[in-house]
C-alpha cells in the first residue's frame, strides 16, 4: 500500500463533509466530520455538540494509509445515491 499524505487525507475528509451535507464552519461545528490523530493513529468522528464532543465513526488507531482507504470507501458509499440516480437505477 502506498504511503498516504496528510493532504490526501484532508482532501478525502473535506469530500466526506461535502457529500454528507455537513454544515460549514470551524471546529467544533456539530454535524461535521473531524480527524482524531495522535500517537496511536488516525480515526474519524462526528462532532455531536458545541463543546466538541466526538462520536467515533471509523475504527481507532488506523495508519494513514488505512485511514485513506477507509475514507475512500466511506465517500464511495455517500456518493452511491447520486450514481444510482444518474444511471436511473
Amino acid at each position: 500500500m502506498a504511503r498516504a499524505t496528510k493532504t490526501q487525507l484532508e482532501y478525502q475528509l473535506d469530500l466526506a463533509n461535502k457529500l454528507s451535507g455537513a454544515p460549514a464552519g470551524d471546529y467544533p461545528t456539530p454535524g461535521r466530520l473531524e480527524f482524531n490523530h495522535d500517537a496511536s493513529g488516525w480515526s474519524v468522528g462526528l462532532v455531536v455538540n458545541d463543546g466538541g464532543g466526538i462520536a467515533d465513526l471509523s475504527p481507532y488507531g488506523l495508519t494513514a494509509s488505512q485511514m485513506l482507504a477507509w475514507l475512500q470507501g466511506f465517500n464511495a458509499s455517500l456518493d452511491l445515491p447520486r450514481k444510482r440516480e444518474h444511471w436511473a437505477l
